[in-house]
């Protein structure tokens, strides 16, 4: 039974979407018609800062001057970025098409849409809160969780998420479920 569990969990872990991910044409300033799009398999435990940062690789050349605030939509919906990229498939593509397509912008950010997003350290705090607020469902206390968010611990376990490596996201969480 406990190799069955184990099996589950990593094919759990290795379930990816194929992302093509094209810039909004809003945002194009070069002359030549539309970009290749970015194609990019994520995790579905993933989430959208990450495919962000790819995508202005990709893009940046075609983009003009200014501020940088990347955020996705799916057919004009702007997609929540604290929500892993397997649960914003999930519950906006009905007839999940393969890829999934989604425009980056990276101007005119719809705050009053989305939470701000204001680079890594936003996508840790959220994801710490998560964590803290599991932890109390589970437990009814948080413990010792307060002590990882030091900053030798706060980048481990978002890194091992959005990497999607099953033995490095176990190493990191071991501590934390037994702090709780």
């Amino acid at each position: 039974m406990h190799s069955d569990q184990a099996r589950l969990r990593s094919e759990h872990w290795a379930g990816r979407i194929l992302l093509r991910v094209t810039l909004s044409s809003k945002e194009i300033t070069a002359t030549g018609g539309a970009p290749d799009p970015l194609y990019v398999l994520a995790p579905r435990i993933g989430y959208l800062p990450t495919v962000a940062s790819q995508a202005f690789a990709h893009f940046q050349h075609l983009l003009p001057p200014g501020e940088d605030t990347p955020w996705f939509d799916f057919q004009g919906l702007p997609l929540k970025w604290q929500l892993p990229i397997g649960v914003l498939h999930d519950l906006v593509a009905q007839d999940p098409e393969r890829p999934w397509s989604v425009t980056v912008h990276f101007r005119s950010y719809p705050g009053d849409t989305l939470l701000p997003w204001e680079g890594q350290h936003a996508s840790r705090a959220m994801f710490f809160n998560s964590l803290k607020e599991a932890a109390y469902i589970c437990k009814g206390h948080t413990g010792a969780m307060t002590s990882y968010t030091a900053v030798e611990y706060s980048s481990r376990p978002v890194e091992a998420l959005s990497d999607a490596e099953l033995d490095r996201a176990t190493e990191v969480s071991l501590p934390m479920a037994d702090a709780t």
